[in-house]
Order: structure tokens, then sequence, then C-alpha cells
């Protein structure tokens, strides 16, 4: 199944530094999405989820690279979409903001809440705006189309 798949087979023969471990962390990821996500599921992805199925021994910085690259606009990469939800105390809802606005709320280490524009403590800020990431449409096609194959 995995050689059937076009995003692990593409990145399988991507040349990744050998001074990291981003490559082999990048095959744990998909080997976790095709093998045990549910594709009829709305999964979302948490850094700690995924880490779950990543060697332990990979040090974190290869890890949230490989993550990371997973999201790159390139064919057969973009395993994964970044979503930044910060929480809204009007509508009593979580709202998506783009990486500009999550980036900007975080400058210089000071906490910003992205939609309030109060000035908060790290602690509430993790509580309130929230990252994670969903698999995209092209690479549960590509689990689907193996499936079905």
């Amino acid at each position: 199944v995995l050689e059937n798949n076009i995003f692990y087979r593409t990145l399988f023969n991507r040349r990744f530094s050998q001074d990291t471990q981003t490559g082999k962390a990048i095959l744990s990821i998909l080997e976790y999405m095709i093998f045990k996500l549910d594709i009829d599921a709305d999964t979302k992805l948490t850094f700690d989820v995924l880490r779950e199925y990543v060697n332990q021994e990979v040090p974190d910085d290869d890890f949230i690279s490989a993550v990371f690259y997973l999201t790159r606009k390139e064919p057969n990469v973009r395993a994964l979409r970044q979503v930044i939800e910060a929480y809204d105390p009007i509508n009593k809802k979580q709202v998506e903001i783009t990486p500009q606005i999550f980036a900007e709320s975080i400058e210089g280490g000071n906490y910003i809440h992205p939609i309030t524009l109060e000035r908060i403590d790290e602690k509430t800020y993790s509580e309130q705006v929230i990252t994670y990431f969903l698999p995209t449409t092209e690479f549960l096609l590509s689990v689907n189309q193996n499936i079905t194959a």
C-alpha cells in the first residue's frame, strides 16, 4: 500500500539532509496517516497526536520540521493543511485566523489575543489560540485510491 501512495513514493525518493531525521519523521507521519487515520472523519491532528507516531529518538526540531514540510504547497507533498484558531469571546466560538495574524500576536514574546487585542499571559494564550493540521483533500484522495484499487 505504501509504495502505491503517490505522496509516500514522492517523499520516500526525496533526498533529505543526512544531518537530520526529518525525512524519517515525514515517512512515519505518512505511514500513520495512510494506515491509521479514519479518512471519513473530520480529524484534527495536533502536534501531540502526530508525535505519538514518530520514533521518540527523532529530535523535536526534526519532528516539527517534518510536520511543516508536509504543509508545503507542492504537488504530492502537501499532505497537511495548518489551521490556526482563536477563541472569539463575543460569538463564543473558535474562529480561524491567518498565520500572519498568529505571528503578530506572539511577536516579541508578548501575547496579544488575536481577536480582542488584549495582552494575555502565555497559558491563557495557549488555551485560546490553537493550531492543528487537517489532511488535504489531495492526500485523502490518494489514500482512497489505494483502498479501492
